[in-house]
């Protein structure tokens, strides 16, 4: 039977509000009650989920908590639920009490083998819904608890990215250590290589290099469908929108081969003339894909129209890889020489460059929050970077936040032909392919290895993850591999 709790959350958090106002519209300092509710969660996770968004909000550093005893004692005196277990009225009424200007409520859910996470925040005096926002539908609790820091970043404007404040996802997982990587299933269904794996809500895509994509549902074992097919043409990379609606893929001709994934059959083909060995990433933020070229040119493509709306020649370097800052207004781009340089959109000016310190070719790598940069080549060389979240600099809770990457450590795989990396969803692992098929497991908290699988397989040259303990590996022979990390 389906029934909704309400747990009141024994925190308050005192708000020191933005110089440009926080979200609530407050000019004063606000007290904060966070409650969750759940439908279908198991009692034991609430109290998770109630931590994670406290220490969420309280390590922006804007807020200070009010002891557990203060609220408790209220609750008493008024005779609440001694269970802690009211309704989303009582909830409100319990913040009016203690002096709380502002209710944050939470509600989870698990339908249909996903789970769902809401938040609105209203105001006490009012009754007013200020805000309402949600985590993306995830397959797995943790990575709901790992999408509730970026969601308050959202709602505060305010980066967590300082190590120190960064919360253990080993503490909350129900494996607390990764013992084993296993091959779960093995399907050959391309003619060649897999060149890229695009992953979005239940599916997946293959990318073949012999002009095949491939459909997937991530949780049936072996389905597969091909959407597309046309022999003559040469694929060298996919992507995919956030919005899974478009699929891009570029070919050996360079040109952008675009796909809107409701509307499979002939693509839209980008063509920009004199441009060869693109890169390319979708934006985030706007119906645009961003392309990096042997000419050291970045491009900006209207999708809608098909046409370029901004050429710009950045050196005379090759960039080897290019992807979109989180803030949708500056290009992370990195060069054959070792440089990696952010293009800032608005300003129309290259905003940095620093020089990585590893040869070869380099490929870049953020985690999902977009506080984490990993750079990487072929040798086995990796350098991790704190990365700021904006392309210029921004004056947020009472101080100046530089954009910028800084040096934070190096890795040393001890291993050549390093093809692929990619990060768990929960931002706290990366997967690292190879092309002998060995493929590591690294701890992105800590930055050691975890685990390492080098059984004989042909090579890896595509990974990505479906959920946090599920990966996709594609290889060389046109196999699609599933593992699971336990």
């Amino acid at each position: 039977m389906n029934y909704t709790k309400y747990r009141i959350t024994l925190y308050i958090i005192l708000f020191s509000i933005l110089n440009t106002g926080w979200i609530i519209g407050a000019d004063k300092n606000d007290i904060l009650l966070v409650s969750v509710s759940s439908e279908n969660i198991p009692e034991s996770v609430i109290p998770v989920v109630e931590n994670r968004v406290i220490y969420s909000f309280s390590e922006t550093g804007l807020y200070t908590v009010i002891e557990r005893r203060e609220i408790a004692k209220i609750i008493k005196e008024q005779k609440f639920s001694h269970s802690g277990l009211v309704d989303e009225k009582t909830a409100i009424e319990v913040g009016e009490l203690i002096g709380a200007d502002v209710s944050a409520l939470v509600h989870m859910t698990f339908i249909d083998e996903l789970y769902y996470f809401d938040i609105k925040i209203v105001d006490n005096r009012t009754s007013e819904i200020r805000l309402v926002n949600h985590i993306s539908p995830a397959s797995s609790i943790v990575d709901i608890l790992n999408g509730i820091p970026s969601l308050i970043t959202r709602i505060t404007g305010v980066s967590q990215s300082k190590e120190d404040n960064r919360i253990p996802i080993r503490k909350v997982r129900i494996n607390r250590s990764v013992f084993n990587v296993s091959a779960l299933t093995k399907h050959v269904v391309h003619n060649g290589p897999v060149v890229s794996i695009l992953s979005y809500g239940g599916l997946f895509y293959t990318v073949g290099k012999k002009g095949e994509i491939y459909k997937w549902d991530k949780y049936d074992h072996g389905s597969a469908e091909k959407v597309f097919q046309y022999e003559n043409w040469v694929f060298e990379e996919g992507i995919i929108g956030n919005d899974g609606k478009n699929v891009a893929v570029v070919g050996l001709d360079s040109v952008i081969y675009l796909w809107d994934t409701n509307r499979w059959g002939a693509p839209y083909q980008l063509i920009q003339s004199g441009v060869s060995s693109i890169k390319t990433s979708f934006s985030g933020h706007q119906p645009s894909i961003y392309t990096g070229d042997l000419k050291g040119q970045i491009a900006v493509w209207d999708i809608k129209y098909q046409s370029v709306d901004f050429l710009k020649s950045m050196s005379s370097l090759t960039i080897k890889s290019l992807l979109e800052n989180c803030d949708g207004n500056g290009i992370l781009y990195a060069t054959n020489d070792g440089e990696i340089c952010l293009y800032n959109l608005s300003e129309k000016m290259t905003w940095y460059c620093e020089s990585s310190g590893i040869g070869g070719e380099q490929f870049l790598l953020q985690n999902h929050q977009g506080q984490i940069l990993l750079s990487y080549n072929g040798y086995g060389d990796a350098v991790i970077w704190d990365k700021s979240l904006y392309s210029s600099s921004r004056f947020i809770g009472g101080k100046w936040i530089k954009s910028g990457i800084t040096f934070r450590k190096n890795i040393q795989l001890n291993k050549k032909g390093l093809n692929i990396a990619v990060f768990a969803p929960s931002d706290d692992l990366i997967i690292f392919g190879f092309n002998d098929g060995g493929l590591i497991v690294f701890d992105a908290i800590t930055w050691e290895p975890l685990v390492s699988n080098f059984d004989k397989r042909p090579g890896i040259t595509a990974v990505n993850f479906i959920d946090s303990q599920h990966f996709i590996t594609g290889h060389i022979d046109g196999a699609v591999m599933r593992w699971m990390i336990e």
